[in-house]
This record gives C-alpha cells, sequence and structure tokens, in this order.
C-alpha cells in the first residue's frame, strides 16, 4: 500500500514538474523571440516585405497586396524592424492560442481538463504557428499574412460550427473579413479556401444562406474599398491586377501542368527523414504509456517527457541541435499527427475507446488547409506548406480530445511538450541558419543603427558595407525618399536601408532568363520623371545582375547619363551571394528636364 501510494505521489509531482516545464518554454520562447527579434536581415526577401510595407502606394497594384494590410503596423512601429518582427511573431501566436481555445470550448466532451491547465496546453501549443518562421524570415510578408488570414477563417468556422444563434452571424461577418484577407496574401489560396469552405459546411450540414450573404457581402465590400484606397477607382484596381499578372508571366511560370504536379515532389534529406520516423515513434509510445493501466510505465513516460522538454531548454540555452537546417524540415511538425493516429488506433485495439465522436468533416479540414496555404505557389508544395503544419497539430487535438480518461491530462502534458520541443528545435534552425545570410545570428555583432533610432546586429562584414554605401549616398547629396533602381537583382534590401523608393517593382527579380525583360516591362508604368531622377546600383558581375540596357528603354545610357558615387565590395554569404562581387552606386548626371524628354522621346518610338 506504502509503495503504491509513493507511485502515486511520483506520478502526481511529474504531472506538476510538465506543467512548470511547459510555462517556462512557452515564457522562454517568447524570451528568445525578444532576444533575436534584432538579429539578422536578408538582403533579398525580408527587403522585398519592407519595401512593400513601408510604401505600398508606390507600387500600386500587385499579385500580393500584403503590403497594404500591413502598412499600418508599419507605420504605427515607425519601420522599426524589430518591432515589426516582433508585432508579427505576436500576431500570429495570439491567433493560435485564439484557435486552440475554440477547440478546446467546441470539444467539450473532456471536462476533466481545468481552466489553468487548458490556458497552458494552449499557449504551448500555439507555438507551433511560429514554425512559419524557420527560416527568419519574420518580417510581416505574405506568407505570414495568408497563414494569419486562414488561422482566422478557421477561427470562424469553428464559431460558426457551434450553432450559437445569439453570436453566429458575426462569426459569419468574421469569415467574410478573413477570406478577403486571404485575398490579400495570396489569390489563388483565396480561390481554393472558399471552395474548402463552402464543401464543409455543406458536408457538415452548417450551411446557412443568410449567413452566407453576410460572408459574401462583407468580403465583397472590403474588395471594393480595398480597390478604392488603393487604385481611386474599380475599373484601374482591375487594370492593375491585370498588368500585375502580365508582369508576373514575364519571368515564366511553374504552373504548366508538368510543372505543378512536379511541384508536389518530396524530396525529404536522410537526416530530416530519420527524425521524423524516431520522433513519431517515441511520442506514441510515450502518448500511450502516458495514460496506460499500469503505473509504473505512466511514470517510465512522465519521465521521458520531463527529459524532452529539458532538452528543448538546451536548445534554447545554445545547445547542439539535432536538426541542422534542411528543405523541407518543417515536415518534422508532421510527427504530431502520425503520433497521434499511432496512439489513438493502440488505445482502440487496447479498448480505450474515445468517449465523444470526432469531427471527421472538420478534421478533414484541417488537414487540407496547409495546402490551401501553399497552392498556387511556384516552391515545392511540402516544402511551403509544411509551414502552416499548425493545422496538423489541431487536427491532432481533435483526436486527443474525444478520450475521457481520469489520466488524460497524463496525454495532453506529454503532447504539448513534444509539440513545443519540436517548434523550439525548428526555430533553433532560423537562428542557426537564416535565409541567405552568411551566419548564425547569435554571431552578429556590427550594430546598424538606422534612421528612426532602431539597431540591427549584422554580420561585421555586411554591417560595415551597408555603412559604406550609405555614407557615400549621403555625402553626394543623396536624399530620404529619392527613387532608386536596383540593378543588382537581389539587393531590394539595400534599397530599403537607404530610405529609398524602389520603382516599378519591390524587388526587379536577377536571376532568371527574361529577368532584363521583366525590368523593361515594369519600368513602364513609371512616370518618365521618376524614372529620370533615380539612382542606380549596379553590380556587373553579380549572378543575378540585371543589364545596363534596360535604361535605355526610357533613353539613358549608364556610361553617358550617370556619374559614379562609389564603388563597394558586397561580403559573400549577403543577399545570398556565393562569393564577394564589386558594386556601384551611380547618381543621374543630367538635368532633370532633358532626361525626362529623352524618356518620352524612347516610349514614343517604342509605341
Amino acid at each position: 500500500m506504502r509503495v503504491s501510494q509513493l507511485i502515486s505521489d511520483a506520478e502526481n509531482y511529474l504531472c506538476k514538474a510538465l506543467t512548470v516545464a511547459s510555462v517556462l518554454l512557452t515564457l522562454a520562447i517568447a524570451i528568445y523571440a525578444i532576444y533575436f527579434a534584432g538579429f539578422g536581415y536578408d538582403f533579398t526577401d525580408e527587403g522585398f516585405y519592407l519595401n512593400w510595407i513601408s510604401d505600398p502606394f508606390n507600387l500600386g497594384v500587385g499579385l500580393t497586396q500584403f503590403g497594404y494590410v500591413y502598412h499600418p503596423i508599419y507605420l504605427l512601429s515607425e519601420g522599426n524592424v524589430q518591432l515589426l518582427r516582433l508585432i508579427n511573431i505576436g500576431i500570429t501566436f495570439a491567433l493560435g492560442a485564439l484557435l486552440f481555445d475554440a477547440l478546446f470550448k467546441f470539444s467539450d466532451s473532456n471536462s476533466s481538463i481545468r481552466f489553468g491547465d487548458r490556458l497552458i496546453l494552449t499557449a504551448g501549443m500555439s507555438l507551433s504557428s511560429l514554425i512559419v518562421f524557420d527560416t527568419w524570415l519574420v518580417i510581416p510578408n505574405y506568407n505570414s499574412l495568408n497563414l494569419q488570414a486562414l488561422m482566422l477563417s478557421f477561427l470562424a468556422v469553428l464559431k460558426i460550427s457551434q450553432k450559437d444563434t445569439s453570436t453566429e452571424y458575426r462569426y459569419w461577418v468574421l469569415l467574410g473579413a478573413a477570406i478577403w484577407l486571404v485575398y490579400m496574401a495570396k489569390p489563388s489560396s483565396a480561390v481554393l479556401v472558399v471552395i474548402s469552405l463552402i464543401l464543409y459546411l455543406s458536408i457538415s450540414k452548417n450551411l446557412d444562406w443568410r449567413g452566407l450573404l453576410f460572408c459574401a457581402s462583407t468580403a465583397f465590400c472590403l474588395f471594393l474599398i480595398g480597390a478604392v484606397i488603393v487604385s481611386g477607382s474599380i475599373p484601374d484596381y482591375l487594370n492593375g491586377l491585370q498588368s500585375s499578372y502580365e508582369l508576373s508571366q514575364v519571368l515564366g511560370s511553374a504552373h504548366n501542368l508538368s510543372g505543378f504536379w512536379k511541384l508536389h515532389g518530396v524530396k525529404l534529406h536522410p537526416e530530416v527523414k530519420e527524425i521524423l520516423i524516431y520522433s513519431s515513434l517515441l511520442s506514441a509510445t510515450v502518448y500511450f504509456f502516458s495514460i496506460s493501466r499500469t503505473k509504473y510505465l505512466r511514470i517510465v513516460s512522465l519521465i521521458i517527457i520531463f527529459v524532452i522538454a529539458c532538452y528543448g531548454f538546451y536548445v534554447l540555452l545554445g545547445g547542439d541541435n539535432l536538426l541542422p537546417a534542411r528543405k523541407f524540415q518543417s515536415i518534422l511538425m508532421s510527427f504530431a499527427l502520425i503520433s497521434t493516429l499511432a496512439c489513438v488506433l493502440a488505445m482502440v485495439l487496447n479498448g480505450i475507446k474515445p468517449d465523444g465522436g470526432i469531427n471527421w468533416s472538420l478534421f478533414l479540414l484541417a488537414l487540407f488547409i496547409p495546402y490551401i496555404y501553399t497552392f498556387g505557389t511556384g516552391s515545392y508544395y511540402f516544402h511551403v506548406g509544411s509551414r502552416a503544419l499548425v493545422f496538423w497539430v489541431m487536427a491532432s487535438l481533435m483526436l486527443l480530445l474525444p478520450i475521457n480518461n481520469k489520466r488524460v491530462i497524463n496525454l495532453f502534458y506529454s503532447f504539448v511538450i513534444t509539440v513545443q520541443v519540436m517548434s523550439i528545435i525548428l526555430l533553433r534552425t532560423g537562428v542557426d541558419a537564416p535565409y541567405r545570410q552568411p551566419q548564425p545570428l547569435f554571431l552578429n555583432e556590427y550594430q546598424l543603427v538606422m534612421e528612426n533610432g532602431a539597431k540591427l546586429m549584422l554580420p561585421s562584414a555586411a554591417g560595415s558595407y551597408v555603412t559604406e554605401v550609405k555614407d557615400a549616398a549621403f555625402n553626394n547629396n543623396f536624399k530620404a525618399g529619392s527613387p532608386i533602381l536596383d540593378l543588382t537583382g537581389q539587393s531590394p534590401g539595400l534599397v530599403f536601408l537607404l530610405g529609398g523608393r524602389p520603382l516599378g517593382a519591390a524587388w526587379i527579380l536577377g536571376g532568371y532568363p527574361r529577368s532584363d525583360d521583366f525590368a523593361r516591362k515594369a519600368f513602364e508604368k513609371v512616370s518618365c520623371v521618376e524614372l529620370a531622377s533615380a539612382w542606380l546600383i549596379y553590380e556587373p558581375s553579380g549572378p543575378r545582375s540585371i543589364s545596363s540596357d534596360v535604361i535605355n528603354s526610357f533613353g539613358a545610357d549608364i556610361k553617358r547619363d550617370y556619374k559614379e558615387v562609389d564603388e563597394f565590395v558586397v561580403p559573400s554569404g549577403t543577399g545570398g551571394r556565393k562569393q564577394s562581387q564589386k558594386q556601384y552606386l551611380l547618381k543621374p548626371a543630367r538635368e532633370l528636364s532633358s532626361a525626362v524628354r529623352a524618356c518620352e522621346q524612347a516610349r514614343e518610338n517604342r509605341s
């Protein structure tokens, strides 16, 4: 009897230890994110994002219009990159918390979970939403907006499915707003999410035609209001959309039939495959043992989970991460679904059956949303879609919630800690190998002070390079807000750091067979006055360099009409460069009126 009591006490203490560990892991990740938010800078994609959100009206209509959604946040943060990252992380985490909390309330068959435990579990599971930042591209962007909007859509669907007539219509309105946000992030995802939601609502018998009218009216009204804000009128907006589509097609597309199916390939690195198999097997085993009738097995499982939690702290504190940065690495979060399915199957085979039913239509919708998230991308679907596997974590929770067992709290804490630790592992890869940056963030030691007082910690070579370019530009009468043409094909981030205005596109993409044609077409929608007064950044031997001949399209010649301000060496690793490159900053040398006449004449001759 005494031994039995000791074992019961040990189990209770271990469960309390896991509760504390889960809280501390969540707090530790929050501190980790706050600390590293001011570290690193990608000169390509992050520069593109910042150019869009800092002044979207300068760029007009794009196929993605995330810049208009995030522009108020940019203004609120005064362009502080660190604060922008923190806000983006905070929004994503908060939406995840709202979703998991709504899921607990939706599947309320398990009344044994106390309010305090539910808060801890909700916060811990919400960390899985942050794997969208596993390459440390944390500036608000179209991918983060797409995920946030899809989470908002799913939240609205959960509330609608509860069939509370007193609040139902407000959630139809929320659903309409969420669909509009998906459209602003990625129109292709918006098309698929509308089809999927109508299908789900029909199958689940939650389709209310009046509610659907509220939803459609909200989305349509927001579309019209947005169109007028962006372009001034609906026809101009639609023309802008068509022009943006035509511009995107200049670079070519992977969306022919053969390319479409090729993008569905999965090429897992052996290390990723190995970690996925072992983490799924281990998690399934400890989940099953955590509610076993045998006390010793329960204690063993809880000890293993506690060790896993300790490993999470070890990784956060700078210890060796078991996962080097790999393509498709985010697919590791699928371990949650694989191990949960295996655990539930084992429980059913052992006579432990769920009390309530599982909402299979909602479960399938959650499984499908990562595909909606990635639909229309030009990259591998599983590579991009795996960053939205927070929905698979939700699907896993749907399988666990109907289990009514007096020891089920052991199962939930086992589940949440494994999810937290996998989230930590994936986020740590972003810190260790940030996208298109030369070294881990914690090695950055150059403090770049921005005009707004914000600070960025960069690699020493990259920081010195940016400072040299800024000094040269401002010593030669460059003014913040002046137009810049980036002919390097990979330096939109430098344009932003200089305080310049990109022309034609947020990023003149280099490295494609028709990049020069893309640049010429982008310049067509820019006024001659702006083109004539633009500075140039040129990198003639760069791997993504745009030919200087493109400026002939507006009557300019790089040797005749521009004065070299200075030359610089771009360090290897900056913006993904494999080796250092020589770069030039040039300013217009002609009289503005003469340059404008030459541009107008060139356009007249071409037409």
